[in-house]
């Protein structure tokens, strides 16, 4: 498994959890002591608890009620466009200019200069020089967010 695909698949994971998750806006609803989560005009909450007693259980709240799944499922989106771009990314290849002798007589010298120029995608990149495009790192980025699982290889680290 490369890094794309891996990044890939936890994406979907990260998009199936949040299809499976009530899709209106989340909002927090203070009940007593206990702050809440709630779907805006569902009546089902969660209780947000906490085994830290010095973190506020109103910042649990609003974190999750900050990341609810539209928001997940857009974020899903924004990734699988990053992960496009890389792969489709063109990268300008330069060759140094060469320099040959076109004609050489007592009163001029001639040389004929020339230089490759190509653009290539990532794939193509890699096929040609076995090293990593230049937008991979942007990849490794988001796919940091995942370093804690099993499939993850340390080798993707930043």
């Amino acid at each position: 498994m490369n890094i794309t695909e891996f990044l890939e698949a936890r994406i979907a994971e990260d998009e199936a959890v949040a299809r499976d998750a009530s899709q209106g806006r989340w909002e927090v609803i203070p009940r007593g002591d206990q702050p809440t989560v709630q779907e805006a005009g569902i009546d089902a909450w969660l209780a947000i608890t906490s085994s830290d007693p010095g973190r506020p259980k109103d910042a649990n709240a609003k974190h999750i009620a900050r990341h609810d799944p539209a928001r997940v499922l857009a974020e899903c989106k924004a990734k699988r466009v990053i992960i496009e771009q890389h792969k489709d990314w063109p990268v300008l290849v330069e060759r140094k200019p060469e320099f040959t002798e076109a004609g050489n007589d007592l009163h001029s010298m001639t040389y004929r200069v020339t230089q490759e120029m190509v653009w290539l995608t990532e794939q193509e990149y890699v096929k040609k020089f076995g090293v990593e495009a230049p937008t991979t790192n942007m990849i490794r980025a988001l796919a940091a967010v995942y370093a804690d699982h099993p499939d993850y290889q340390q080798e993707w680290a930043l």
